[in-house]
């Protein structure tokens, strides 16, 4: 998908989340392993295995909007600094950007 918009002249950027990717090392060296999780206790039943999944779930989702939230920032204030370079790519296509977008 991303090749696809590319090739229409939009800019794409791509999140992954370093505590679900296998392995994530930083440009400092720091190595980041996935968090497991922790495991159900032995009596509990099918309906509180569910729920502390879709709790889980939730706290994921919210710690995957932080990081969206926060990549957003960064590329607006990125584009404060490099409009002329974006808007003359726009303006050679005869458009205009038009916003940020989330997809997946």
């Amino acid at each position: 998908m991303q090749e696809d918009l590319a090739s229409h002249g939009y800019v794409g950027i791509a999140i992954e989340y370093p505590y679900n990717a296998p392995i994530v090392v930083f440009p400092d060296g720091r190595i980041i392993r996935p968090l497991p999780l922790p495991p159900a206790p032995s009596t509990a039943s099918r309906e509180e295995e569910r729920q502390r999944q879709y709790q889980q779930t939730l706290a994921d989702l919210d710690y995957w909007a932080h990081d969206i939230a926060f990549v957003a920032s960064q590329i607006n204030k990125w584009m404060e600094t490099q409009s002329g370079l974006f808007m003359d790519a726009w303006m050679l296509r005869g458009s205009e950007p038009s916003g940020t977008h989330v997809v997946g």
